[in-house]
């Protein structure tokens, strides 16, 4: 005869609700307790993360560097994006949100991603995870060898950017041809 068998607890995960999404006029100012009471737990706690990591680090350039661009000014989104150092990665936030996790995305980010010296407006001196680059490549800075899928090392990496740069300039994309037709 077999025991009865015991229900466990049970354990719900709950998702975060919906991130508060607004469009940015101006560089984010930093939050304070009573400006984030109103946003989703998650959504409050990456804010604050960032908002720490980027003023331990940069101080009062914070707002140089999270001036907003275009996008931000124009397309609602998710306000953690507004707290990333690099501009061109706010923007392709913006322009692939909704087809990413977020609250993963920005956990990785706000917990993991390390500042590893000189000039803090080059996204090439924050160093997300790998796991972050694994998930999210269409949104890091880092380059991807996908061959074989491995981080290229940074020195080769500006090598290959540095050549990419001079093929472009050397061979545009529409070739000017005489219109005499000699």
């Amino acid at each position: 005869m077999q025991p009865p068998e015991i229900p466990g607890p049970s354990i719900q995960v709950e998702r975060s609700p919906v991130p508060i999404r607004a469009t940015l006029t101006e560089t984010p100012r930093p939050k304070t307790a009573d400006d984030l009471a109103h946003l989703p737990a998650l959504q409050a706690l990456h804010i604050q993360r960032l908002q720490l990591k980027i003023s331990s680090i940069m101080g009062d350039s914070a707002r140089v560097t999270l001036t907003p661009t275009a996008l931000q000014r124009l397309v609602p989104h998710d306000l953690r994006i507004d707290y990333i150092p690099a501009p061109s990665m706010r923007d392709r936030m913006i322009l692939f949100q909704g087809l990413y996790d977020a609250d993963d995305c920005f956990e990785l980010l706000a917990s993991q991603t390390i500042f590893i010296g000189g000039d803090f407006r080059n996204k090439f001196n924050w160093k997300p995870p790998p796991e972050f680059t694994d998930k999210y490549w269409y949104i890091s800075p880092v380059l991807v060898d996908v061959s074989t899928n491995e981080h290229i090392p940074r020195s080769i990496e500006s090598l290959i950017i540095e050549a990419q740069r001079l093929r472009d300039e050397n061979s545009p994309i529409f070739p000017v041809t005489s219109l005499t037709g000699n």
